[in-house]
């Protein structure tokens, strides 16, 4: 179906449905309009004879009844109108047509519903009847009713609706006419302009369109014009825009190729930072894991150091079984190093910085590394005089040294030379060491270079790494140079590596200076005798094993003890002790009583009372430690605790003492 037939059809159907609703309203309105007007003119004719009726049919004056129901039956719609009394009986009647073709209704419900009601309408298909009653005051006397007949109603109706029906078939036509019209005029340019897009759809972008209409035809088709004279434009920019495109294309090839690779690069970067942080999920779990048994282990090992010790100093130079003794030492000594490289990783070691002398540390370690050393790797020991001092933990720049020193003589398995060298450095700019970049400063360095197999590039990148090893499995665990690395970073230092392969390493440790006098360092070789005493020490411990190992220690070196094994247990002691406690040797964390709280309660009862406390595990000694409290790590030999009291006893008493 074409656009002009759509077109027709619709005004046909719109005006179709507009003229039929159009003609049904008038129709309606005007047929109700006709019945109210009869209506109307019946209730008032009804309403008009009810009350002129009233006088006569009180006083039963029939002949004026009669006179007045003649006045209604002059008009022309009237058929009948009579008047009856209260009792529904008809006292006179009137009807324009003969009794034969015409007979009121006698029966009884008609006769009661027009003596109950006031005005009744009631409308048939031939006739209106309406009755009113009659009153005299508030007395009813009976009633008047009258039928009109609707039949020139039914006329009047019936010819309006055939003008109606006339008029919007008229509307229908004329509006037909007009559409066929209008539809005209709008097909024939829109034909052309049919035309026109089929051949520009067949790619004749040279033809055009001619409409002079003047209307808004001809604005679209002077659009389509322009359209495709841009689409002629527009082809001929986009064959050269595809010329170009094709140069590109190329070009982009080539950038995509080298995108790939670097994507590729970022890919292997990506999982190299995954490995990382799994691998620092480890270094986590590993802290957690020496957290949990350090405290035990530090304790087994004071065992195993202080009694190794105590036979050490028993047996004669000469004796067969030092040698035994010796490597049960030397073995309970590389334990506790273990200890403190897992407890470093996990940040939980017992860390006390202070200024240091690191020529001392490196004196005090020589009977160690000579032990650590073989026979076959000659060392060498390049010690600065005039080596300024540094901050840093005693303990944790030991580990630093002892790492680096096995990490040197594990490399040479051959043989060698091992150099250990202090010195100062003073830097006006930075310094590119290669892998670091030190800042200007003071810094106080420690080199140890090795003769060993040294180490290619690739090695270089991963040695800090944790679990990183070019070792059998058995031989290291991967954490030593990550170790050193940690404790140098926590000391504000740098940590810098030279190597070659076949032509050995140099590890070089920066730690900054800081300008401090430091006292000298007491050789590890002091006389037995300068450790012990004769005062009173109180010792609450509650592993049995170093609770034991401090009795023996202590009453070796001539002090009496007092052994107790937890806080309460002290207490009680202490109470029935009547001489003198000068120190109490505590453990910080004991079942029920932790150890500061001892000391507290203690303080209380003997102002002048010494305390050193004792633990292997960070988090314990966290308290003391911030206090200043004298304090005592394990893994501790008998040396070191006899070390320890002297010189807690030999401090001077303060007023409040």
């Amino acid at each position: 179906m074409g656009l002009k037939a759509k077109f027709v059809l619709f005004v046909f159907v719109v005006l179709l449905a507009f003229s039929a609703a159009s003609t049904f309203i008038n129709i309606r309105s005007q047929q109700r309009i006709a019945r109210e007007r009869l209506v109307g003119k019946a209730t008032a004719m009804v309403s008009l004879l009810a009350e002129s009726a009233s006088d006569p049919l009180a006083l039963l004056h029939v002949e004026d009844l009669r006179l007045q129901l003649s006045d209604v039956l002059a008009e022309d719609e009237t058929v009948y109108a009579f008047v009856f009394d209260e009792e529904g009986m008809i006292l006179t009647d009137g009807s324009r047509r003969s009794p034969s073709r015409f007979r009121i209704p006698e029966d009884p419900t008609s006769r009661a519903a027009a003596a109950a009601t006031d005005t009744l309408v009631q409308q048939g298909p031939e006739r209106l009847d309406v009755s009113q009653p009659i009153y005299l005051g508030e007395r009813r006397l009976g009633g008047v009713r009258i039928g009109f007949s609707l039949e020139a109603l039914n006329r009047e109706i019936t010819a309006i609706r055939n003008w109606n029906l006339l008029l919007g078939a008229g509307f229908v036509v004329v509006g037909i006419a007009l559409a066929l019209v209008l539809v005209s005029t709008i097909t024939r340019p829109l034909a052309r302009l049919i035309d026109f897009t089929r051949a520009i759809g067949k790619g004749d972008l040279d033809r055009r369109v001619a409409i002079e209409s003047g209307d808004e035809l001809e604005l679209l088709a002077d659009s389509f014009n322009r359209m495709v004279e841009n689409l002629r434009r527009s082809k001929e920019t986009l064959q050269a825009a595809h010329d170009e495109l094709e140069a590109r294309v190329v070009e982009r090839t080539s950038e995509l190729v080298r995108s790939k690779e670097s994507l590729e690069r970022q890919i292997l970067e990506s999982r190299r930072l995954e490995d990382q942080l799994r691998q620092s999920q480890k270094m986590e779990a590993i802290g957690r894991l020496a957290a949990g048994v350090a405290h035990d282990f530090n304790n087994l090992l004071t065992a195993i150091l202080g009694y190794s010790a105590l036979l050490l100093a028993d047996l004669e130079a000469d004796d067969p079984r030092r040698e035994e003794v010796e490597e049960i030492r030397l073995a309970g000594e590389q334990a506790a190093s273990l200890t403190e490289q897992l407890l470093a990783f996990g940040r939980k070691q017992i860390v006390r910085d202070e200024v240091l002398d690191l020529n001392a540390v490196v004196m005090g370690m020589q009977s160690l590394i000579r032990r650590l050393i073989p026979e076959y790797v000659h060392l060498v020991t390049e010690l600065d005089p005039s080596l300024e001092a540094t901050w840093a933990d005693s303990v944790q720049i030991q580990q630093v040294i002892l790492n680096l020193m096995v990490n040197a003589r594990d490399a040479m398995f051959g043989g060698g030379t091992l150099t250990l060298r202090t010195t100062s450095r003073e830097l006006a700019q930075e310094e590119d060491l290669g892998d670091v970049a030190l800042p200007p400063g003071s810094w106080v360095e420690l080199s140890v270079t090795d003769t060993g197999t040294g180490m290619d590039a690739e090695t270089r990148s991963h040695i800090f790494e944790p679990f990183f090893t070019t070792k059998e499995w058995s031989a290291g665990t991967g954490l030593g140079l990550s170790t050193v690395y940690g404790i140098v970073r926590r000391s504000e230092g740098y940590i810098s590596v030279d190597s070659t392969p076949g032509r050995g390493s140099t590890f070089r440790v920066f730690l900054p200076a800081c300008g401090h006098e430091v006292a000298a360092v007491q050789a590890e070789e002091v006389a037995t005798a300068a450790l012990g005493g004769s005062a009173t020490v109180l010792v609450a411990e509650d592993d049995v094993v170093v609770r034991r190992l401090g009795r023996r220690t202590l009453e070796r070196l001539g002090y009496a003890v007092i052994e107790a094994r937890n806080g309460e247990e002290a207490l009680e002691l202490e109470k029935g002790h009547e001489g003198p406690i000068h120190l109490l040797l505590a453990d910080v964390v004991m079942p029920g009583m932790s150890g500061p709280q001892l000391a507290e309660r203690l303080l209380e009862a003997r102002p002048g009372l010494r305390v050193v406390f004792m633990s292997g595990y960070a988090k314990e000694a966290e308290g003391a430690v911030a206090r200043g409290d004298a304090f005592l790590k394990k893994p501790f030999t008998p040396r070191r605790l006899g070390s320890m009291l002297r010189e807690v006893l030999d401090r001077p008493r303060s007023r409040a003492d």
